[in-house]
């Protein structure tokens, strides 16, 4: 069942459609974050570009984590092996990094609003310097045993609210000083075998790509399922001995890459027209959305 309902906690200033989502003016305080499920007729849409190949200088042989840096322009590119890779959008070769010494061999990777990346393996979280590889000091640390049901897979940031969603067995919200707050069963979705996923700042939705059936989906930030698509019908993508392992996306550009063995898939992701804008805006005014305030909520029990 949609989770559903509009709770207006401060002031709404503006609603506009964003990629199957209302998004809220920058105005609103980030305490708030709102959504719901589109109307009929609005699903997302999405369009291969290209695909590119993981140059033969990486030191990865394959795209297990995936992140994209807005201030570069480049991908970073992990594998689970010793270090991680930073390529361009169009497949050219810029460097290699070897991990520092404690830090895991990353299956995961999320870029940070500081600058540095964020880790994810088997339960650790770490956050690291890009340029060296070591971990930072006092920056984000975390063993989630007992937090997090299974390994975890990908691993996301939401800015806006300063907490860090992760997928393994199921998708998880925690806190960056390693708090349960929020976990969501994704099988009723054929979402059975999830293995990266990325935030959207635009929409707030997640994105999660899925190794079983080689899908892309989007969820709300309450695990309801707004979109998905079947990537194994791609033509040229993905490789056709490989699943789908990681995602992320560039918001300004509205561009979506998908990591694979060997290969990238880049995906672009149009806005909706006018029409569906209006709808979506006049569906949240009168009432179908859900609406959450992220300061002051508990922290649930660990498992």
């Amino acid at each position: 069942m949609v989770k559903e309902g509009l709770r207006v906690v401060d002031t709404l200033q503006e609603l506009r459609w964003v990629r199957g989502a209302v998004a809220v003016s920058a105005v609103l305080v980030t305490s708030l974050v709102v959504g719901f499920a589109p109307p009929a007729g609005a699903q997302i849409q999405l369009q291969h570009q290209q695909t590119i190949q993981i140059p033969a200088a990486a030191a990865v042989f394959e795209a297990d984590g995936l992140t994209f840096d807005a201030t570069s322009g480049n991908l970073y590119v992990s594998d689970g092996s010793t270090a991680f890779s930073v390529i361009t959008p169009a497949g050219g070769f810029v460097e290699n990094v070897t991990f520092g010494t404690g830090v895991p061999n990353a299956d995961g990777l999320q870029i940070l609003p500081n600058g540095n990346l964020l880790t994810a393996e088997n339960l650790e979280v770490v956050e690291i310097d890009p340029a060296t590889g070591d971990a930072v000091n006092g920056g984000i640390s975390l063993d989630l045993t007992g937090v997090v049901i299974d390994d975890v897979e990908g691993v996301t940031f939401d800015p806006s609210a300063n907490t860090i969603w992760t997928v393994g067995l199921f998708l998880s919200e925690v806190s960056t000083a390693g708090a349960r707050l929020d976990e969501f069963s994704l099988g009723d979705d054929d979402v059975v075998d999830p293995k990266g996923v990325a935030y959207d700042p635009d929409s707030g939705l997640l994105l999660i790509v899925e190794n079983d059936f080689n899908t892309l989906s989007f969820f709300d930030q309450m695990g309801n399922l707004v979109d998905q698509f079947d990537l194994s019908q791609t033509p040229g993508f993905p490789d056709p001995t490989a699943n789908l392992n990681a995602v992320t996306l560039d918001p300004q550009s509205d561009t979506v890459y998908v990591g694979s063995r060997s290969s990238i898939g880049v995906f672009s992701v149009p806005e909706p027209s006018a029409d569906l804008a209006e709808a979506a805006c006049l569906a949240a005014l009168v009432g179908v959305g859900w609406a959450r305030r992220r300061a002051g909520r508990a922290a649930k029990p660990a498992v």
